[in-house]
């Protein structure tokens, strides 16, 4: 599971199974300038400022028993664009082991919203449920399956 969190009583959880996050390369900003007359150029280079942090992700939770339970789900996401705070990695990606020293927190995160995605054989991104209770297995027991929706969350990290 992943959650953004500002404070122990403001956070927000985002039920999912996912990949490791893939945080990207810091934006460096660079200024390069030349000037007539002369042979070369010269480069500015500041500070690191920000990096884009995406992961791939199922949404689902055993809540999520009807496609409008999920659609409204997806709404709080859509409403918590710009959120800023922790972002919080509290449990192992599908099929990978933490090292010690997990969850993993990234500080100075805006949340940017989440894409949907297809899921393999799909021809556009919309929501399924897990009919045989095959797809998610750590909710194998409950009788109504729970709905999906494939797709990316974005965050960006701003760089101190």
């Amino acid at each position: 599971m992943l959650k953004m969190q500002k404070t122990v009583q403001d956070e927000i959880y985002m039920p999912c199974y996912h990949q490791p996050l893939q945080p990207g390369a810091p934006d460096l900003p660079t200024k390069l300038t030349y000037f007539w007359g002369l042979y070369g150029h010269s480069e500015v280079i500041g500070s690191p400022g920000k990096r884009d942090i995406e992961v791939p992700v199922w949404l689902t939770d055993p809540s999520f028993t009807t496609s409008q339970v999920l659609c409204a789900y997806m709404d709080s996401l859509a409403q918590a664009v710009g959120y800023h705070g922790f972002l919080i990695e509290e449990d192992s990606p599908v099929g990978y082991e933490w090292s010690p020293g997990m969850p993993y927190t990234y500080a100075n995160c805006t949340f940017l919203g989440f894409i949907p995605g297809a899921f393999a054989g799909q021809e556009s991104a919309h929501a399924i449920p897990d009919e045989g209770l095959t797809l998610f297995p750590t909710l194998v027991g409950y009788d109504t399956p729970a709905w999906a929706i494939s797709g990316a969350l974005r965050w960006r990290q701003l760089i101190p």
